[in-house]
């Protein structure tokens, strides 16, 4: 970069000349030709110039230059540790999302610099991280289960959340404990409710039938949800052993609760669908024993509706209270006598593929082949 480059540069950096003047005066237009920022950058990085980094972006981030032609150099360029650039750059990568720069990304984000040492709030690793999710690749989920697991909170919880924000088909699988004639789900209740529906094989008058209600198939999601049977009103624990075909029904009149461009044609389609929908669908991260995420995800359903009746009048095969077992079981947790073998067995339900479709675990690129 030439002396009267550099000169331009600061004068636009300071606001001493428009836009419009520096495109004049400068070397080239950068707007008709930004391929020769491109090469700045290039230059820069053989040259080990960490001013000409700075001015090269300054101009790429005035006048909107950054496009896919720019991730090697920019990979080049983050992984790096002579200049003090790497925010900006995982900036620009975040906004191109290109997968050639996962690993570069996820290098950043592991590596620590000398000018960040003292940034306790890890803002180039969290910038890295969105970068990934933004990204949304099998790879770049890989990396994000990686820094998942890192023993730096900040990481470790941004790494979580990109995860969970962008969990893809492979992490939504029903586990569920099933036989040929029925699947079982779980709600919690209070004492009214539940006494009233062991009691009589169903739901009694003291269940809202015109009120949405929430059947989970994983055993751990509603034990996180009702803390194992010890939030108001959730003190009871309900097995509730439905008939497949009910379920397989369930599940094929789903909208998700939350928007997916590829499965709707527009927000508005998914909004008008979702409020006349009888059973909309919530995919939530599934947990352990001790409540922590799991990358894989669990499926709620909100029946509502004539859905709700055909539940408690036609799908219901048994109603089993199981809240003592599940005080023991949080009781051998609590006091480190836990073993796997106490928890129901839970396999993944088989979907067929219009399901799988419908429930957003299906692409519709591997669905339409």
């Amino acid at each position: 970069m030439t002396i009267a480059e550099l000169d331009l540069i600061e004068q636009l950096m300071t606001n001493a000349i428009s836009k419009a003047d520096f495109l004049q005066y400068f070397t080239v237009d950068v707007v008709q030709n930004p391929s020769y920022v491109l090469k700045l950058l290039g230059e820069a990085y053989t040259g080990k110039s960490a001013e000409e980094v700075e001015y090269s972006l300054f101009i790429g981030f005035s006048f909107d230059l950054f496009t896919k032609d720019y991730v090697d150099i920019l990979c080049k360029l983050i992984e790096s540790d002579w200049h003090v650039q790497h925010e900006n750059i995982a900036g620009i990568l975040q906004k191109l999302k290109s997968p050639a720069s996962v690993e570069s990304l996820y290098a950043a984000a592991i590596t620590p610099l000398n000018y960040l040492e003292y940034d306790d709030s890890y803002a180039l690793a969290v910038k890295c991280i969105w970068a990934l999710g933004d990204i949304g690749t099998g790879e770049s989920r890989r990396n994000l289960k990686l820094l998942a697991e890192s023993d730096n909170e900040i990481i470790r919880t941004n790494a979580l959340q990109q995860l969970e924000r962008t969990a893809d088909a492979a992490d939504k699988i029903i586990m569920a404990h099933y036989n040929k004639q029925t699947v079982r789900v779980y709600q919690a209740y209070n004492h009214t409710i539940a006494d009233e529906a062991v009691s009589l094989g169903r739901f009694g008058p003291s269940f809202k039938i015109d009120r949405m209600t929430w059947i989970k198939p994983s055993f751990l999601w509603m034990m996180y949800r009702s803390g194992w049977a010890t939030k108001t009103d959730q003190e009871r624990i309900l097995a509730i052993d439905i008939t497949r075909e009910g379920f397989d029904h369930i599940l094929s009149q789903v909208v998700l609760s939350s928007y997916d461009r590829d499965l709707y044609a527009s927000r508005e389609e998914w909004q008008t669908k979702l409020q006349a929908s009888p059973v909309r669908c919530q995919w939530d991260p599934d947990r352990d024993i001790y409540g922590n995420k799991l990358a894989r995800r669990a499926i709620q359903l909100g029946l509502r509706g004539e859905m709700v009746h055909n539940y408690i009048h036609k799908w219901i095969v048994e109603i089993r209270d199981i809240t003592e077992y599940v005080a023991d079981t949080r009781a051998a947790v609590q006091s480190g006598k836990f073993s796997a073998e106490l928890l129901p067995q839970e396999e993944p339900y088989p979907l067929e593929n219009s399901i799988k479709r419908t429930l957003g675990i299906l692409a519709r690129r591997t669905y339409e082949h």
